[in-house]
């Protein structure tokens, strides 16, 4: 289920969460894809939703014409970005 900007509440960007963590929001991309937790479109596998970890947000932008386009955006709950943090020093990617 898709939603829209206003109905996600305490959830985060996976770059937000790369920031916290003191990665780079590639390399985090990169561990979660590999992990099999994101597909290669960065969407989250449907388990991983289900599981309330990530939310998937549709938004709007313009561009310089002013034609409206939509896109995905993955974002992170609260309880899935201590998941996160415990893989990655588990994986040593976190000092």
């Amino acid at each position: 289920m898709m939603l829209f900007v206003a109905e996600v509440v305490n959830c985060q960007t996976v770059q937000e969460v790369s920031k916290e963590l003191g990665i780079g929001s590639g390399r985090l991309f990169k561990f979660l894809k590999g992990r099999a937790i994101l597909m290669d479109d960065t969407l989250p596998y449907q388990t991983y939703i289900d599981s309330g970890y990530f939310r998937g947000i549709m938004k709007k932008y313009r561009d310089k014409r002013g034609e409206a386009y939509m896109y995905h955006q993955t974002l992170v709950t609260g309880k899935r970005a201590v998941f996160i943090q415990k893989r990655l020093a588990k994986a040593e990617f976190l000092a």
